[in-house]
């Protein structure tokens, strides 16, 4: 079966969390601590332990100054783990020195400063607690955090981090990329989920106007049940001047709150939209949900264009 995939950039929202990284440090003012929200994350561990690792996830973004006035911004990640779990504990510390701007979209890689709790520092730092490997905590080595999007609420990235210990036992952690959603919408308006806002969105010359031999498809997981409002689907195309909205709510069909029991995929036969020719599509598009005053709370991944 042919499938193209294609780029979006996606939101994910997670929780504030105390600040324990850097609680050795030297700080005199702290600034505007963001207000986050829960979310979740998966990551696969290689090396002396082979699995995946997945649980909750905080954040905390926050310009710090020593007492010397040196400011420092700083984003604080710990990632704790579930119940299917087995017991683990990680946490990530990423500090920009003579920064007054909050961390922003970009790599960031490990500091080649010692192990232990560091005193403001520039680079990433890390440790992971591994129950099944011992008492002896890991820390980062080489490796780097990639942000795809931050801001006060939302964080979306990768961590491709190697870690070891004192008796040589070593880890490598691989982030996956699906979206993480997770907000209470505040009304009935409109809310921005993913867009892409420019450049030809790869594999839509494939199809072009063959939208009878090909179906839009997505893997969602629903945590919350949503039983209200509709996910807005936009496919913008100055080429065929056709600027189409689909409407995606399968909870309006069936009468009937809509959540899933781990991961499904969604297929809509793009006849089904209004968007008659895909060729050359150059403008938005993305998906945004509006209608309803309710949590979302869902995973998305792998948007796709693929052959019925």
């Amino acid at each position: 079966m042919k499938t193209i995939l294609y780029e979006i950039i996606v939101f994910a929202l997670f929780t504030t969390f105390c600040a324990v990284l850097i609680s050795a440090s030297n700080v005199d003012d702290k600034v505007a601590y963001a207000e986050n929200r829960d979310g979740q994350y998966a990551l696969q561990s290689t090396g002396n332990l082979n699995q995946s690792l997945n649980g909750l996830v905080n954040f905390e973004t926050a310009i710090e100054r020593t007492s010397e006035g040196i400011p420092f911004s700083t984003l604080k990640l710990k990632l704790g783990c579930n119940e299917e779990s087995s017991y683990h504990s990680i946490e990530f510390l990423i500090s920009k020195e003579n920064m007054e701007e909050y961390i922003s979209k970009g790599s960031y890689k490990i500091s080649k400063q010692s192990d232990g709790l560091l005193h403001n520092f520039d680079g990433v730092f890390g440790f992971a607690d591994i129950q099944e490997l011992g008492e002896l905590p890991f820390f980062a080595k080489d490796g780097e955090i990639s942000i795809d999007y931050v801001d006060e609420q939302k964080l979306h990235g990768t961590i491709n981090i190697a870690l070891s210990n004192a008796n040589g036992k070593s880890i490598t952690l691989d982030g996956g990329n699906y979206g993480r959603v997770n907000f209470q919408t505040g009304g009935t308006g409109w809310n921005d989920l993913f867009w892409r806002n420019s450049g030809t969105l790869n594999g839509a010359d494939v199809v072009g106007a063959n939208v009878s031999g090909y179906s839009l498809k997505f893997d969602i997981n629903v945590l919350e049940p949503i039983d209200a409002g509709m996910f807005r689907i936009r496919f913008n195309n100055t080429n065929s001047g056709v600027d189409s909205f689909y409407n995606w709510a399968p909870w309006l069909d069936t009468g009937e709150a809509y959540s899933t029991n781990g991961w499904v995929t969604v297929e809509i036969p793009l006849e089904l939209m209004p968007q008659t020719d895909y060729t050359g599509l150059d403008q938005e598009f993305g998906m945004a949900f509006e209608g309803a005053d309710l949590l979302l709370n869902f995973a998305i991944d792998n948007v796709r264009f693929e052959v019925n």
